[in-house]
C-alpha cells in the first residue's frame, strides 16, 4: 500500500509510518535501544505542507548497563552523548502505528551517516545534515529507511506512552 501526496513525495512508501520504521531498523540497533535513556522534553502542535502533526522532542542519551555487553550488540559509539530526537506524528484516521505518517530526526551521527539520506529523500527526515546530501554507499547503500537506536527508543517510548 502506498500513502499518496504526502509532503511534496508522491506515492510514499508505508514504511515511513512508525510500524514501518520499527520493522526496518535493525535488530542490532534494537538491542541497542534498550540501553538508551528517553526522557520527554516537550510535545508541540504544528501544522506544514503534510498537514496537522504533534511533535515530541526527545533527550536520548546511551548508558551503559552494570553488566558487561558483547560489543556487537551496542553500535561503536561513546555512551556519554546526550542527543535531542524529534519525532512527528501526523494526524490520520484512525491514529495508530500502522497508518500514522512519520518525520523523525535526530542528532547523533549514526542518524546523520546512515539513515537521514534515506529518509530525506522519502520525505520522512527535513535535515540531510550528512556531508551535504552525499548517498552512503557505506554506511546505507540500499538506502533503507530506518532509524538509529535513539529514534528506536523515542518510538518504542511513544508506543508504551501513547500507544502508537
Amino acid at each position: 500500500m502506498k500513502i499518496e501526496n504526502f509532503w511534496k513525495y508522491d506515492n510514499l512508501d508505508e514504511t515511513l509510518t512508525l510500524m514501518g520504521l520499527r520493522t526496518n531498523t535493525l535488530d542490532k540497533v534494537k538491542r541497542a535501544a534498550k540501553f538508551v535513556r528517553v526522557k520527554l522534553l516537550k510535545t508541540t502542535r504544528g501544522k506544514d505542507q503534510a498537514g496537522i502533526y504533534d511533535q515530541y522532542t526527545f533527550e536520548t542519551k546511551s548508558i551503559l548497563p552494570n553488566e558487561s555487553i558483547d560489543e556487537t550488540v551496542l553500535p561503536m559509539e561513546t555512551p556519554d552523548g546526550t542527543h535531542i530526537t524529534r519525532i512527528r506524528i501526523y494526524e490520520t484516521a484512525p491514529l495508530n502505528s500502522k497508518t500514522a505518517r512519520t518525520w523523525i530526526d535526530c542528532t547523533c551521527e549514526d542518524f546523520r551517516f546512515r539513515w537521514d539520506f534515506a529518509l530525506n529523500k522519502k520525505g520522512s527526515s527535513g535535515m540531510l545534515r550528512a556531508k551535504k546530501g552525499v548517498r552512503p554507499n557505506e554506511t546505507n547503500p540500499n538506502e533503507t529507511a530506518a532509524v538509529c537506536k535513539h529514534a528506536y527508543a523515542a518510538m518504542e517510548f511513544l508506543k508504551k506512552k501513547k500507544g502508537l
